[in-house]
This record gives C-alpha cells, sequence and structure tokens, in this order.
C-alpha cells in the first residue's frame, strides 16, 4: 500500500469525510473555472450565508484544518489544482460551515509577465495560498460583495 494510501487510512472517519469532500470541491472548483463565467464565481457562492465569529480559536482550528485537507488533496490529484481552484474549494467548504471568509486576489510583475494568486483569509489568519501570499500585492477580494467589510485594508 502506498506511504499516502497509508496516512488517508489511519485518519479518523470524520477527516477521511472532509478528504473526500475537499477533493469534490477541488473538482468542482476546477470543472467551473473551465466551463462558467468568471462572473458566475464571484456572486453568492463565494458568500457565506449564516457567518460564524471568526475570533474563536476553534473556528481558527477548523478552517485552518479544511484549508490544509484542500492542499493536501491537490497535492495528490493529476490535474493539479493551482491556487484559484484550492481557494475556491476552500471557500466552498469554510461557507458550508458557515464560517466567515475573504478569496483575495494579488499579483505580481508587470505586463506581459504579470502573474496572479489567490488565497483564502479567515480574520487574518491565511487558511489557503500563503506560502507565496508575500510575494503578491494585494488588488482586493474576488467577489465584490466581499469588499464593503474590507475598505481599510492593507496589502
Amino acid at each position: 500500500m502506498p506511504n499516502s494510501a497509508r496516512k488517508i487510512w489511519h485518519l479518523s472517519a470524520a477527516d477521511k469525510w472532509l478528504h473526500c469532500l475537499a477533493l469534490l470541491s477541488l473538482t468542482g472548483a476546477s470543472l467551473a473555472l473551465l466551463v462558467l463565467p468568471a462572473h458566475s464565481l464571484t456572486s453568492s457562492d463565494l458568500k457565506p450565508h449564516g457567518q460564524v465569529e471568526h475570533s474563536s480559536r476553534a473556528v481558527l482550528d477548523q478552517s485552518v484544518h479544511i484549508g490544509q485537507a484542500v492542499e493536501r488533496i491537490a497535492r495528490r490529484c493529476f490535474w493539479k489544482p493551482v491556487c484559484l481552484p484550492q481557494a475556491i474549494a476552500t471557500a466552498w467548504l469554510l461557507k458550508r460551515q458557515g464560517i466567515s471568509f475573504e478569496v483575495l486576489l494579488g499579483v505580481k510583475g508587470a505586463v506581459p509577465t504579470l502573474e496572479a494568486h489567490a488565497w483564502v483569509e479567515v480574520g487574518n489568519t491565511i487558511i489557503v495560498g500563503g506560502d507565496k501570499r508575500p510575494e503578491y500585492k494585494l488588488i482586493g477580494p474576488l467577489s465584490q460583495e466581499q469588499s464593503t467589510a474590507n475598505t481599510g485594508r492593507q496589502s
């Protein structure tokens, strides 16, 4: 049995379920980015309905756990989902838990070599995409609906 399969075998039932949801969410986000118009992903899909206060340590721990599951599954997917599908999948899973989040976009470089990066924050904690975040200048949230609570953000 491969080492990664052994690790999954020893996870709790709840963690196995979370990893299944992460795989389904990554698959859905990757397919959605391929076939749907871009504006359809910046609507209410990326904004939680009932927002849980994110200052609680338990909520932050749960958010980080979700992000780690998405990143772990993304590393093992044959199509190698990059930052945007990972951010969207994480947002969907956080939304499912009612946790308040922001999907943020940043850029580095200049035209014609401009590069973009997406990451997810709960409060001031980066949940997914934090490894490359310092390299990128924040341009704002993915969804305009989210930006009203973010008017004073510094990059």
